[in-house]
């Protein structure tokens, strides 16, 4: 009898996994609700990951940056794509986004005349605007200020003569604004010498009265006893020559004025004093 010997050799297979942990990091921003040329668009990086060490942004018109938060004025108005690129040093991911940047209104305005009305003046929009201007305002720099989204013209009485800085802004629909100031001067409506020599030698020899604007009026001159020594027709201009109806010069003294102006009974008389001397 023989004897056999058996080895049973038992292999056994392991699968080992390996697990690597890899950060990832997402790029995104945020901008300014309101974006109009020449105004500063800010922007926000919203970027989530660990450990994002740079930042570059491309405002789409050729300028760029590299700090995390970062701001842009566009001297032009279109779409611009804008992207910002993040990086941790291992790690790069971008986004992009379009934005829109309306034209700022040019803004400018007219004034006039308000004839048989002291002081007061018509402002008018002149502005340039490609879109619907919804709001108008205006400072007259005598503590009167005017809000406005319906009427573009607005008539104001100052209270006094002298010289005003008149402010006035723009804002169109899409919340873009604009502003201008211009400097205006408010006379009287009449400027009247309060003396004058006829004495024929050619230097303030006659009593001239100018209107501001196209306003006409009338004068009369009375005596300091009541007696009318002269009554003008209507115009824009009158000069007396200090003679009587009869072509006989008055005598010097102190005479009294009345101006009227024409078809504006409301209109207060303009009155006041002035000398004759020879």
């Amino acid at each position: 009898m023989r004897f056999y010997q058996t080895r049973i050799l038992t292999i056994i297979f392991f699968t080992l996994t390996a697990q690597f942990s890899v950060a990832q990091i997402f790029a995104d921003f945020t901008f300014s609700n309101i974006t109009c040329n020449e105004d500063t668009v800010y922007f926000l990086d919203n970027s989530s990951g660990i450990s994002i060490s740079s930042w570059e942004w491309d405002f789409g018109d050729g300028q760029t940056a590299t700090t995390q938060h970062t701001n842009h004025v566009y001297q032009s108005e279109g779409d611009f794509t804008v992207q910002l690129k993040i990086s941790d040093g291992t790690n790069i991911d971008s986004k992009s986004k379009i934005i829109t940047i309306y034209k700022n209104p040019v803004v400018d305005f007219i004034v006039d005349s308000i004839p048989f009305s002291t002081y007061s003046k018509r402002f008018s929009d002149n502005s340039q605007s490609d879109t619907k201007k919804d709001l108008f305002e205006w400072d007259f720099n005598d503590g009167s200020l005017i809000l406005s989204t319906e009427s573009s013209t607005v008539d104001h009485k100052f209270p006094d003569k002298g010289v005003y800085d008149i402010y006035f802004k723009i804002t169109d629909i899409n919340g873009c604004d604009n502003d201008t100031i211009k400097s205006i001067t408010i006379e009287d409506d009449f400027v009247v010498p309060n003396v004058f020599t006829p004495n024929g030698d050619g230097v303030n020899d006659l009593f001239c009265i100018t209107s501001n604007g196209e306003v006409k009026f009338s004068i009369t001159i009375y005596s300091r006893w009541g007696s009318v020594m002269y009554k003008s027709q209507i115009a824009q201009q009158i000069c007396w020559d200090a003679r009587n109806a009869d072509g006989s010069k008055v005598q010097p003294g102190t005479y009294f004025y009345v101006i009227q102006l024409e078809g504006n009974t409301d209109y207060e008389p303009k009155t006041g004093f002035f000398n004759v001397f020879y």
